[in-house]
């Protein structure tokens, strides 16, 4: 395997390119243009070990994303201040004793000055630093995820120290945000290694998959690959579902055996250098498609590939949206699972009963990148289009998941058919698909100027995905 697409790649890479320069000195600017007051600074908490329950293990690692960003620092519990106008940073680690460094590697002060060129201290240093830089003002992170809901991000320092100067929790956050939903060129190309490999991962699965193995083999196999070959970890919790299963959008258990003739969706991601890549397959678990699941997985196909062809900077991306549902809509209609007229079942939004959730989502060092709802945006109180995660205009170097699906959810159809607004759209055929289960197609999607580039590689087509599953080559197909 390449080297560049390793964990120590992905580093080498990114200090070569000074790339965590590069986006710290773009905040800043962003920062200084927005109003921040001189001889000020920002505060930032570091990545803290996530311990499981009331025990003294950890989960896997992440790094707090906002931190991350603008210093690369991977360093567990530290405090991080960045003077505004010179740019200077300052790292203050925990202290440690001699059984923490026993059973640890600890940093220090000259090791995170060796590291990364950063001024360094111990904790019980920051109260004279902050004498000596006197700011104006400390600027905090703080403010809203508009996916998750939460309003003090672990980026978020709250310590005593702070107190005895001016503080704004008003100004860092949605600039930050902002920022990170748009990419540098060093950005994009770790998170091309980082989506190459979780393709290949994707493949892999597709290989190894047939009737009779458990859904969480999969996610092994998915696993498996991308920790031997490259140091890469889950971006989340997999998802590997089987026949009915695959309807349930974000499916937990993975425990059902496969069996024949069912359809498999199979969404799943790599996380490496603080990066992530989320990519959904969906395919035939004896890898031929009966007609049923070719139909529905093409209707899906062709609503992707509709997106990806016409996204362009200044898009809006709620319109995208509804490009694919109406595709979505156009397909069941030719399968007589739906009937009537196209634009009336779309403005009724009995599409969103088979393709409830939204479009896609900003992708970056986050799943669920930030910066969805900053901009001026609300959400929407309508099916299918409130569960967008962004209204935004579409910009140039983001990177986005297009991911439509249709999905056949029992209680989402039985309300529907309930509905006697509802009743004359539904077709004689939907009785056939009810234990479908379902199909997304995710990719992950570069935004340039000409158009939407496709990072993810991987069998598209029915034609290529069972080729790869009978051993051919599909890349001729």
């Amino acid at each position: 395997m390449a080297e560049i697409y390793t964990l120590k790649g992905l580093e080498d890479y990114a200090h070569e390119s000074q790339m965590f320069l590069k986006l710290r000195t773009r905040l800043l600017e962003q920062v200084k243009a927005a109003g921040a007051e001189s001889n000020s600074i920002i505060a930032l908490h570091g990545t803290e070990p996530n311990i499981i329950n009331d025990s003294d293990t950890e989960y896997e690692l992440y790094y707090e994303a906002f931190s991350f960003n603008i210093t690369g620092l991977k360093d567990l519990s530290c405090y991080i201040i960045i003077e505004i106008d010179s740019g200077q940073v300052h790292i203050f680690v925990p202290p440690f004793d001699d059984v923490i460094k026993a059973f640890l590697l600890p940093s220090t002060p000259e090791a995170i000055n060796e590291t990364y060129g950063y001024n360094a201290y111990y904790h019980n240093n920051l109260e004279q630093v902050l004498s000596k830089l006197n700011p104006n003002c400390i600027y905090l992170n703080k403010g809203t995820n508009t996916d998750s809901g939460v309003s003090t991000p672990c980026s978020y320092l709250n310590v005593p120290e702070l107190n005895n100067y001016k503080k704004d929790e008003d100004l860092l956050y949605k600039i930050f945000a902002k920022a990170r939903s748009v990419k540098l060129d060093e950005e994009i190309e770790i998170m091309k290694r980082i989506i190459k490999a979780s393709s290949e991962a994707h493949i892999e699965v597709m290989k190894h998959c047939r009737p009779g193995l458990m859904e969480y083999s999969l996610a092994g196999v998915f696993r498996g690959y991308i920790s031997t070959n490259y140091g890469l970890q889950y971006s989340f919790k997999p998802i590997s579902a089987s026949g009915k299963t695959a309807a349930v959008l974000h499916y937990p258990y993975m425990d059902k055996r496969i069996e024949d003739g069912t359809i498999m969706l199979c969404d799943m991601g790599a996380y490496g250098y603080g990066y992530c890549s989320d990519i959904a397959c969906s395919f035939p678990a004896n890898g031929r498609f009966t007609e049923k699941q070719a139909n529905i997985y093409n209707i899906v196909l062709k609503a992707n590939r509709a997106v990806i062809q016409t996204m362009r900077p200044g898009m809006d991306w709620t319109d995208m949206h509804l490009l694919a549902e109406k595709i979505i809509i156009e397909g069941l209609v030719d399968i007589g699972v739906l009937k009537g007229n196209v634009e009336e079942i779309q403005r009724k939004r009995i599409g969103a009963i088979f393709f409830p959730h939204g479009l896609g989502h900003f992708l970056g060092q986050d799943t669920h990148d930030v910066g969805g709802y900053i901009c001026g945006h609300s959400r929407s109180t309508e099916p299918g289009i409130k569960c967008l995660r962004t209204r935004r205009n579409l910009e140039k170097n983001m990177i986005i998941t297009v991911e439509p699906g249709c999905y056949f959810i029992d209680f989402a159809i039985e309300q529907g058919l309930a509905n006697t607004d509802f009743q004359e759209y539904f077709g004689d055929k939907l009785s056939e698909y009810r234990d479908f289960g379902g199909v997304r197609i995710e990719d992950d999607v570069l935004v340039t100027e000409n158009g939407g580039e496709i990072l993810t590689d991987v069998p598209r087509t029915v034609a290529q995905i069972e080729a790869l599953m009978a051993g051919q080559n599909w890349r001729s197909v």
